[in-house]
């Protein structure tokens, strides 16, 4: 139907299947492959990421990791014109439990500030992924998310005017990204 798309790509590590990012597709060429760090990142805009393991630096020791299991997960990607300018916001909801605690003095886990320090690093890394992403597929030409037929649907009477011009202006559109990240338990830590 002439959309663009992406597939599984599937590597053998010593004979071993092993899934290793998407292939992108521009209707039926292949413009290149997301690696599985980008290919989260892309999970994240489009809100298919419901169980992951997000490893993060400590926020008091940088140099310890600190793991978050997310359990629940909800996006919101809506386009917006003003005057000429377009731009598309992410709004990323997570809920989740801090899974491991790795470093080396003990932390609190019941100390809000601490919490709240680990939601926001988790928050910055969850954002950073989906950035990278959004720009990494812009950069290729290729529009997985779809985000014509967002624009499109929310704005049709704008679309008409620009829809001839989309291949120039779809790679120049900012993402603005907001993510909320919430920590509902505290598993196992040192």
């Amino acid at each position: 139907n002439g959309a663009d798309y992406a597939i599984p790509r599937l590597d053998y590590i010593d004979k071993v299947p092993k899934l290793g990012g998407i292939a992108l597709f521009k209707h039926d060429t292949l413009m290149g492959y997301a690696d599985e760090y980008l290919t989260r990142g892309l999970k994240f805009i489009y809100g298919t990421e419901k169980s992951a393991v997000i490893a993060i630096k400590c926020p008091v020791h940088p140099e310890q990791e600190i793991v978050y299991e997310l359990f629940q997960h909800d996006t919101k990607l809506i386009p917006h014109i003003e005057g000429d300018t377009i731009y598309f916001t992410l709004d990323v909801t997570m809920q989740g439990d801090i899974g491991e605690i790795n470093c080396t003095t003990q932390h609190d886990v019941h100390d809000f500030p601490f919490l709240h320090s680990v939601e926001e690093t988790v928050a910055q890394e969850v954002s950073q992924n989906a950035r990278d992403s959004w720009e990494f597929q812009q950069r290729l030409g290729v529009d997985i998310l779809n985000a014509k037929a967002r624009l499109k649907g929310y704005h049709p009477f704008e679309w008409k005017k620009i829809k001839n011009q989309w291949e120039e202006i779809y790679p120049t559109i900012p993402l603005i990204i907001s993510v909320n990240v919430n920590i509902r338990g505290v598993g196992e830590h040192d």
